[in-house]
C-alpha cells in the first residue's frame, strides 16, 4: 500500500489487517487524493469509470455523472437474481475555515492504531467513500461467488439524493436485490430510512443607517463539533446558529444596543453548524462592556453542552463600522425565527427502540444585499409527523415575514423480514454468534428513490463504523471494514446459492 502525506502506521499494525481491510483502505486512500465535494464530481466520476475499466469491466456514465457497471456472474451462476451494489461518490466537505479549499485540496488521511481520520483540516469523506472503496476492492479481486451484479455509483447524494433521484428507472429494471453501502454501523442491518425535507426560508433585506458614533465588531462562535444532521442529531451537540441567536437575544434583552449588519453560519442544511459569525454596530463607548457581557452569556448558554462539546470558542474583534444595518423589525424576525424553529430531536420512533423518529436541523444562515436566508433539514419516519413539523415551520415563517420553499424525498419502509435481511443476519451470526441489529436509519438514504422507481426491489443498507460524519472529526474504525466486507460477501453468496429467480421484474 502506498503511503501518503499525513498517514502513520507501522508493520505490526498492518500485519493484523486482512487482505480485505488492506484492499479497501488502498482504494479509499486513492479516492482521498481527488477532491469530490457534492456538486464537483466530474473528476471522481471519471476516475471511477477508468478504475472499473482497468479491472476489465464495461462501465458507463449517464448525464448526471452516475457510473453504472455490469459485472458478469461467476461461472455457473448466470441464472441467479441480479443484485445491485450501490454507494455514492460525493462527500460533505466540513472544513477548518481558511485552511482547506474543498474544490482544490485533497483530503489528508491519518491512520493511528485502528482509527482512520484526517489531519483536522477537513472531513474524511468516509461517508460514502468507504462504501465506494469496498465495491472497488470486490470488483478488483473478484473472489466472491455471485450471480449477475450491477454496480451503481451515484452523484450528489448529499444534496437531496440528486443522483438517485435522476437515475433512469431502466438501470433498476431487472434488479431483484440492492445492497446500499451508506451505513454508519457495522453491526446494523438497515431496512428503512427517514424522509428528508430541505426547507429554505427567505426574508427580504431591510436596512437603515447605523447608529451615530458606532464601532464595528465581528463576533464569532466556533470550535463546535458539528456533525451529521441525522446520525448525530440525538448526541446533544450545540448548534452554532441557534447559540448565536440566544446570545444576541440575551444581550438585547439586557438593554444593550446592538445592530446587525451581516450574519453567516453553517455550511448546509444536512450539517450541524460548527460556527456562526455576525458583524455588529455597537455604541463606541460601550464596546468593552458589551463584549464582556457577550462572553458571560456565551459561558451561560454553552454550560448545558459541556459533555457533548470539547472546546466551544468565542472570538470578537473590532472592524470598520458598518454604514447600513438591519432594521429592528428584521432583527426581531430573524432572531425569533431561529429560536422558534424546531431544532434537534422532535420525537422518537414508534417502531424501533432508541431510534429517532423525527428531527430538524437548522443548518445554515447567511445574509446579502437582497435577503436573509435560512436552510433547514427535517427528517421523519411518518408522513403525519412530517406534516406537523412542516406546518409549524410554515406558521413561524408567515408570522415573521419569511417565504418558504420545500424540496425532498419520502421515507423508505419495507418488510424487515425478507430473504436479503435473513442472508445478512445469518452471515453476521455465523461470524459473531450474536444477532445483528435490524433497524431503520435516522437519515435519508438513496433506497427512498430506488423504491419509487422499482417497488419490487428488496433492499438493505450496510456500512462500517463511522463517527462524526460531516465534521472535521470524522473517523472510521478500521476493523469494521472486515465486518462490512464479510456481510457483503455472505449476502452475495447466499443469494447466489439459494435465491429464487421467480418473480424478478424483467426476467
Amino acid at each position: 500500500m502506498q503511503a501518503t502525506v499525513g498517514q502513520r502506521w507501522d508493520a505490526a499494525r498492518r500485519a493484523k489487517w486482512t487482505a480485505a481491510v488492506e484492499g479497501v483502505l488502498e482504494e479509499f486512500l486513492a479516492l482521498c487524493r481527488i477532491p469530490h465535494q457534492s456538486g464537483h464530481e466530474e473528476a471522481i466520476s471519471a476516475y471511477l469509470l477508468e478504475r472499473v475499466r482497468s479491472f476489465g469491466l464495461e462501465g458507463r456514465r449517464d448525464e448526471n455523472l452516475n457510473v453504472i457497471v455490469d459485472v458478469p456472474a461467476t461461472e455457473g451462476l448466470e441464472g441467479r437474481p441480479v443484485v445491485a451494489l450501490q454507494a455514492h461518490m460525493d462527500m460533505v466537505v466540513a472544513v477548518d475555515p481558511g485552511r482547506f479549499d474543498p474544490v482544490r485540496d485533497a483530503v489528508h488521511p491519518v491512520i493511528e492504531g485502528d482509527i482512520l481520520h484526517t489531519d483536522g483540516r477537513s472531513s474524511l469523506g468516509a461517508d460514502n467513500g468507504i462504501g465506494v472503496a469496498a465495491i472497488l476492492y470486490a470488483l478488483r479481486v473478484r473472489r466472491l461467488p455471485h450471480g449477475p451484479l450491477r454496480v451503481i455509483f451515484t452523484s450528489c447524494e448529499e444534496v437531496g439524493l440528486r443522483g438517485a433521484r435522476l437515475l433512469h428507472p431502466e438501470v433498476l429494471r431487472d434488479v431483484r436485490y440492492l445492497i446500499n453501502l451508506d451505513g454508519f454501523h457495522a453491526d446494523r442491518a438497515v431496512v428503512g430510512c427517514m424522509s428528508g425535507k430541505r426547507e429554505t426560508f427567505f426574508h427580504p433585506m431591510s436596512t437603515m443607517q447605523a447608529m451615530p458614533d458606532c464601532v464595528g465588531v465581528e463576533v464569532e462562535i466556533n470550535g463546535l463539533r458539528g456533525g451529521h444532521s441525522g446520525e448525530d442529531i440525538s448526541a446533544g451537540r450545540c448548534n452554532a446558529i441557534r447559540l448565536m441567536a440566544e446570545l444576541l437575544t440575551c444581550v438585547r434583552d439586557s438593554g444593550h444596543r446592538v445592530e446587525i449588519a451581516h450574519i453567516e453560519g453553517g455550511t448546509g442544511a444536512n450539517v450541524i453548524p460548527r460556527s456562526c459569525m455576525v458583524r455588529l454596530a455597537v455604541p463606541r463607548g460601550e464596546l468593552r462592556e458589551l463584549m464582556r457581557r457577550c462572553e458571560e452569556e456565551f459561558c451561560w448558554v454553552t454550560a448545558a453542552y459541556k459533555t457533548a462539546e470539547h472546546a466551544p470558542g468565542f472570538r470578537w474583534e473590532e472592524v470598520d463600522a458598518p454604514r447600513r444595518v438591519w432594521t429592528g423589525q428584521l432583527t426581531d424576525d430573524v432572531l425569533a425565527s431561529v429560536l422558534g424553529e424546531n431544532n434537534g430531536v422532535y420525537a422518537m420512533s414508534r417502531q424501533f427502540h432508541n431510534v429517532v423518529g423525527a428531527s430538524s436541523n437548522l443548518g445554515r444562515i447567511f445574509s446579502d444585499e437582497q435577503k436573509v436566508e435560512i436552510n433547514s433539514m427535517t427528517r421523519c419516519e411518518s408522513p403525519e409527523l412530517e406534516r406537523k413539523i412542516l406546518h409549524q415551520h410554515a406558521r413561524m415563517a408567515e408570522t415573521h415575514g419569511f417565504s418558504m420553499g420545500i424540496v425532498g424525498y419520502n421515507a423508505w419502509h419495507q418488510e424487515a423480514k425478507n430473504f436479503l435481511t435473513r442472508a445478512v443476519e445469518e452471515t453476521y451470526e455465523g461470524l459473531f454468534h450474536r444477532p445483528i441489529q435490524v433497524t431503520i436509519a435516522p437519515v435519508g438514504l438513496e433506497p427512498a428513490y430506488f423504491h419509487e422507481k422499482a417497488p419490487w426491489l428488496t433492499m438493505i443498507t450496510l456500512g462500517a463504523d463511522i463517527e462524526d460524519a460531516h465534521s472535521t472529526a470524522e473517523r472510521v474504525h478500521i476493523g469494521s471494514l472486515e465486518i462490512m466486507y464479510q456481510l457483503i460477501a455472505g449476502a452475495l453468496a447466499k443469494i447466489a446459492r439459494q435465491a429464487d429467480t421467480k418473480g424478478t421484474k424483467g426476467v
